[in-house]
């Protein structure tokens, strides 16, 4: 009986070794797999944060090209108005002029009335 109890005893020793020896691997592969999660979900937050880096700057220069259009239109434009009011400008004292003309040959056709 005392070889039975013996026997019992080794395997429930041996179990619990190896038990034990179960319960530290899992434990290691548990934190590795973990980490495994934490490693990918990292990897596609850099992923996602590339991603969006490359779109903004796509959308940055396509911006910045737009801007520079509209530069240049505006420059074209204020010249065109330099020029135009210029042009006024220039239609005023003719305008004058022929209004002066015009009052001179109108006051010599009165006076050839007269």
């Amino acid at each position: 009986m005392e070889r039975y109890i013996e026997l019992a005893a080794a395997v429930l020793a041996g179990g619990t070794m190896a038990a034990l020896i179960s319960a530290i691997a899992n434990r290691r592969r548990n934190k590795a797999q973990a980490r495994s999660v934490e490693v990918r979900g990292e990897l596609a937050i850099v992923d996602t944060a590339t991603s969006l880096v490359e779109t903004l700057r796509a959308e940055i220069e396509r911006v910045s090209d737009r801007v520079k259009v509209l530069e240049d239109e505006n420059r074209q434009m204020r010249l065109e108005m330099v020029r135009m009011t210029a042009e006024i400008s220039e239609l005023r004292v003719e305008n004058l002029m022929l209004a002066r003309e015009r009052d001179s040959l109108a006051a010599k056709l009165d006076s050839g009335d007269d």
